[in-house]
């Protein structure tokens, strides 16, 4: 065997999940070790549908809205200054510190998504036992992330948030949603949640809003960002099987459309798949 090297650039997904990340390697971080999913959109456009739908797909853990917990999350780093930039040493004084490996810090964000979307309870008390998986080896079996309609409420540009998953996530891919009718997704925003705004503040906060998602998915790139417009594959469910081929998975498509969210918040426990096992 060759010796190991403690700091490589190793991509474990090359052939297949992300096969353009950028993975410095380190003995503190292996940042492209875990596969992500994100749902990014906009409010009331079929996101908790997609969340859903996605879940459903063996392998994959994803979790609702988490109140923007990854903007928080940059803040560990940004909050640190110049004098911790990657790399750099400090070697005396008040700021004292080795070198931080490059993209070290990514395991850190990780973990606090691995925090927020952790596995069943039950799951969890079956790990490490003999014959069971390691917690390690449940992490490269699954595809976790989750569902968020709040990335651009953060203090942040939309090529700020996009460096900052790039990085933090290198090995994740993004399914961006927005919704075309404007007005009725304004109006329904103020009915559900009891907005106070006028229709008119509401659709220039979904103009904002699409704007910032589309910026994002293009400086991401198509092949880790699909954008998705709710109108459209509300009405043609092959649309959602382009997302499946687009994430690899092979002989998978869904059968049905997932009603969630219908007339409020109601839930559709029924399988899209209508019993089909999909492969990646």
């Amino acid at each position: 065997f060759k010796d190991f090297e403690p700091f490589n650039t190793t991509n474990p997904y090359k052939t297949s999940w992300c096969p353009k990340a950028t993975c410095h390697n380190s003995p503190l971080c292996q940042p492209c070790n875990q596969r992500f999913l994100f749902v990014l959109s906009t409010g009331r456009a079929g996101s908790t549908t997609l969340l859903s739908m996605f879940n459903a797909l063996p392998n994959v853990r994803l979790s609702g809205e988490n109140m923007n917990e990854l903007y928080v999350a940059s803040k560990l780093e940004s909050n640190l200054g110049p004098r911790w930039e990657e790399e750099k040493i400090i070697r005396d004084g008040p700021f004292l510190h080795n070198p931080i490996p490059t993209q070290s810090m990514a395991c850190l964000a990780q973990h606090v998504m691995h925090s927020i979307n952790p596995p069943p309870h039950d799951f969890l008390l079956e790990l490490n036992k003999p014959g069971k998986l390691t917690l390690e080896e449940h992490k490269t079996a699954t595809i976790i992330g989750a569902k968020m309609i709040r990335v651009q409420h953060g203090d942040w540009s939309a090529e700020e948030a996009a460096e900052y998953f790039e990085q933090h996530f290198p090995c994740a891919k993004y399914i961006v949603n927005m919704r075309k009718d404007i007005e009725a997704q304004a109006t329904s925003v103020q009915k559900l949640w009891g907005k106070n705004e006028t229709i008119d503040k509401i659709k220039q906060e979904m103009h904002k809003t699409n704007e910032f998602l589309t910026k994002f998915a293009n400086i991401i790139g198509s092949d880790k960002a699909f954008l998705l417009n709710m109108e459209e594959w509300i009405n043609d469910v092959s649309l959602l099987n382009d997302v499946l081929s687009w994430m690899g998975y092979e002989d998978c498509e869904f059968k049905s459309l997932l009603q969630q969210n219908k007339g409020g918040f109601e839930r559709d426990f029924s399988d899209p798949f209508d019993g089909e096992v999909c492969n990646i």
